[in-house]
Order: structure tokens, then C-alpha cells, then sequence
């Protein structure tokens, strides 16, 4: 079941200098693309998608790497504290953005300890749940939800992830009380979702 789309920005990040790593013969070595999220999630599809033109465009091999924990922050700050060579690059959405708001004390600063190259892609959000489900479309879902209360199970990526501050504001106007589920990634959400356990999940 899909809801109107709502922008959930992925953008590159990257730990970069001007000093010699920015030489003509750049880049020398594998890139490294850190991945906040699990394997097989919407972030992880789109770094993998694009580290293959990346790898051709620079001549070099572009490694995936799936950092995840605490809402991509814990990714973050393993780039944040990576060599500022150009070849450790990060690619997150709007958590970025949020964090700061989320965590008291972060292992990073978001404004001064990246360079922030460029947006990749825009995603829509989605919602999905087993077939049997009797809602049909959002205006039965809502009604849906409001009678079933905290009987319903909401998977989403992790505490602060954008699918847990999305189901945080949904439905709207409140009402719905679902119990939020969180799992290490938005691939385990799936099968979760669509499982018979855990009673009515969305």
C-alpha cells in the first residue's frame, strides 16, 4: 500500500581534502561507499547502483561497506573519523538532518566534519503489509488503525531512521497507537511485515 510520496533525500557525503589526494592522479586506491543501513535496504540498493558508474567514471573500484547502528549515526561517524583522502565516502538520507535532534550527544558534527557533495536520488515512502490485511487504501487503512489501536506492528529501519520518523507522524492527527517494531534494517522489516507473527503488522 503506497502513500503520497514524501521526499526522503539520499545524499553522498565525504570526508575530502585539497591537499595531495586531489592530484591528477586520483584516485589511486579502492573508494570505500559506507552504507548506514542493511544489506538489501533502499540506501544500500541505491549506493550499489551507484558505485558501478562511479567505479567507471574514476577508473577505480568502489567497495560497498554496511555500517549500520543507531540510526546511521554510528556509520557517520566511522567516516567522520576516517582519513579526509577523498576515499571514504558516505551516503545517507534526511536522518543526517535529524540526528542532531534525536541524539544528545553525537560522535560527529554534522555541519563542520563533512563535505556534502551531492544529492543522488529522491525516494518515495512506502507503506506495506500482508496481503490479508483488510485495508484496502489509505482511507481504510486509517480507519483500520484507529480501531486496532497498539494491536498493530509498525517495522521500520531502527529508532531515529526516516521509516521510524515517518511512522511516528502517521497516521495524521495521531489516533493510531501502532507499536513501532524496530529491526536492523528495512530488508528484515519486510519479511516481518508480511509474516504471520507478532499479530497484525503494517
Amino acid at each position: 500500500m503506497m502513500s503520497r510520496p514524501t521526499l526522503a533525500a539520499l545524499a553522498v557525503i565525504a570526508c575530502l581534502s585539497t591537499g595531495p589526494a586531489w592530484s591528477q592522479s586520483y584516485p589511486v586506491r579502492p573508494i570505500t561507499l559506507v552504507v548506514p543501513f542493511a544489506a538489501g535496504g533502499p540506501t544500500d540498493v541505491v549506493a550499489r547502483a551507484l558505485s558501478v558508474p562511479m567505479a567507471k567514471a574514476l577508473g577505480q573500484t568502489v567497495v560497498v561497506e554496511n555500517k549500520t547502528g543507531a540510526g546511521g549515526t554510528v556509520a557517520a561517524g566511522i567516516v567522520a573519523r576516517a582519513a579526509p583522502d577523498g576515499y571514504t565516502f558516505l551516503i545517507h538520507h534526511n536522518g543526517m538532518a535529524t540526528a542532531p535532534a534525536l541524539y544528545r550527544k553525537l560522535p560527529y558534527n554534522p555541519l563542520t566534519d563533512f563535505e556534502y557533495v551531492s544529492q543522488v536520488v529522491d525516494v518515495p515512502m512506502t507503506l506495506v503489509a500482508r496481503k490479508d490485511l483488510p485495508a484496502k487504501n489509505l482511507p481504510e487503512l486509517l480507519t483500520y488503525l484507529k480501531a486496532q489501536g497498539d494491536k498493530i506492528n509498525l517495522a521500520h529501519a531502527g529508532l531515529g531512521a526516516v521509516s521510524h520518523l515517518c511512522g511516528m507522524v502517521f497516521p495524521p492527527g495521531g489516533g493510531g497507537g501502532h507499536d513501532h517494531r524496530a529491526l536492523p534494517g528495512h530488508r528484515p522489516g519486510d519479511g516481518r511485515a508480511v509474516g504471520r507473527a507478532g499479530g497484525p503488522a503494517v
